[in-house]
């Protein structure tokens, strides 16, 4: 696709991994991916820009108190009315609105689920330059055991509006501007611990499922589910060495 300089309001628009281990996780990513990595913001808080085709597609700090975790931004065009519906939907502010430099402001709130999300609104960086290419972020998924609560709170928030997708619970996110969807909503109910949170995920498409698989766990990456096939194409589910989830899908061309 044509590179990306703008996101409309609601829709997904980066993601960025916090590692406990920072060299380890731009290592991997880095050999994986095809990555190359940029130093951004100022040297007391160093934030790596993961670009390919010298343009950014995700992003990478480290944090070596807390574990992995990759963490998904919807775009918003104002912080402030955003938040307020996120409010008075019933989401909570878990850090309020912070200005990353010059290139946007961003606020890391909670839905109704418990699942933790990234606002952003952007000043210089819109976000990924490429998505739903080989290499880059294509996909970001809800995993919850309340489905309809999420969707009515989305749908409050953003306007999201959805379409049910391969099973009966799997709710696809429709959004002006979205590239191929703006992402799903799934049940995980009894697929998970009771003490694992709902969450948000990333999904990368990749050329080929099945050789990334292998050449990430050649790499100390761990599978956890896959390769498989859905809808949307064939997928795995991964970890990093420092333990950041990840999901790889190699997507139908009708999608």
């Amino acid at each position: 696709m044509a590179m990306r300089d703008k996101y409309p309001d609601g829709v997904f628009c980066w993601a960025d991994l916090r590692t406990p281990d920072l060299q380890a996780a731009k290592s991997f990513y880095g050999r994986l991916l095809g990555w190359s990595f940029e130093l951004s913001g100022p040297q007391d808080r160093p934030y790596w820009m993961a670009t390919l085709q010298n343009k950014p597609v995700a992003g990478m700090y480290q944090a070596a108190s807390l574990e992995a975790f990759w963490s998904s931004y919807i775009s918003v065009d104002n912080m402030e009315a955003s938040l307020r519906k996120w409010e008075a939907q019933g989401g909570r502010i878990l850090m309020p609105p912070t200005k990353a430099d010059n290139a946007g402001t961003l606020a890391v709130v909670v839905d109704p689920v418990g699942a933790t999300v990234v606002l952003w609104q952007p000043d210089t960086h819109p976000g990924a330059a490429f998505t739903r290419i080989p290499n880059t972020l294509c996909w970001n998924e809800l995993n919850t055991r309340n489905v309809k609560m999420a969707t009515d709170f989305y749908a409050g928030v953003f306007g999201w509006k959805y379409r049910t997708a391969g099973t009966q619970t799997y709710q696809q996110i429709l959004q002006p501007g979205a590239d191929g969807g703006n992402g799903g909503i799934m049940d995980v109910t009894d697929m998970f611990a009771d003490d694992v949170p709902d969450f948000w995920s990333v999904y990368f498409a990749v050329e080929n499922t099945d050789d990334f698989v292998e050449k990430a766990k050649s790499m100390g990456g761990s599978l956890h589910h896959g390769p498989a096939d859905i809808d949307a194409g064939r997928f795995a589910i991964l970890s990093d060495p420092t333990g950041g989830l990840f999901q790889i899908i190699t997507l139908k061309e009708a999608n």
